[in-house]
């Protein structure tokens, strides 16, 4: 049989890691973020994906695995929820 050397891995010790570079938020986007992920996690996925990721209903609803109707509730309950939350008026929203 042939040994076959294996490069040195250290067994024990810091593992790293590649943590990507986040763009610093300003206090208002910061406390936005949070609020909506204290929402239902169904609510902070859609609102998540319709303004971060600018996705259409369709679309959301296709990666969610459900109906456009539902996507349309949460984000609408979302949106509600975030404005009641961070204490907006309706013209502000």
């Amino acid at each position: 049989m042939f040994a076959i050397a294996l490069p040195f891995l250290p067994l024990f010790g810091p593992t790293l890691r590649y943590t990507p570079a986040l763009p610093e938020l300003s206090a208002d986007d910061a406390e936005f973020w949070r609020t909506v992920r204290s929402l239902p996690r169904r609510q902070a996925q859609v609102i998540a994906l319709h303004y971060l990721e600018d996705l259409p209903v369709i679309e959301i609803a296709e990666i969610l695995g459900t109906a456009e109707g539902k996507v349309k509730k949460h984000l609408y309950d979302g949106r509600q929820a975030l404005a009641r939350r961070l204490e907006l008026e309706e013209d502000d929203a």
